[in-house]
C-alpha cells in the first residue's frame, strides 16, 4: 500500500463468513387451555426468547394460538431467529 509518498510491504488477510445458526423449538405444540408446557431451543450456544428469559428452556401457559420466537446464537457470535 501507499501513503503519500511512502509505500509499504503488501498485506494479506482473509475475511471468513460464518454461517448463521440453524435453530429449532421442541415441545408440545398442541395444549389444551389452562395446561402449560415447556419449548427448548437447540442449534446454537445461547437463547434469547422474544418477551422471554434468556435460556434454552421456556415455559408457557398460552390461552389461545401464540406464536413464539427464540433468537439462536452461535459459538462465532452469528444469529438466526
Amino acid at each position: 500500500p501507499t501513503l503519500g509518498s511512502c509505500t509499504g510491504p503488501a498485506q494479506t488477510f482473509t475475511i471468513t463468513n460464518n454461517a448463521a445458526p440453524v435453530g429449532f423449538i421442541n415441545g408440545d405444540f398442541s395444549i389444551c387451555s389452562g395446561d402449560t408446557t415447556v419449548l427448548t431451543a437447540s442449534g446454537g450456544v445461547s437463547y434469547q426468547w422474544l418477551g422471554g428469559p434468556a435460556t434454552a428452556m421456556y415455559g408457557v401457559a398460552p390461552t389461545t394460538a401464540t406464536m413464539y420466537t427464540v433468537t439462536v446464537t452461535s459459538a462465532n457470535g452469528c444469529t438466526a431467529s
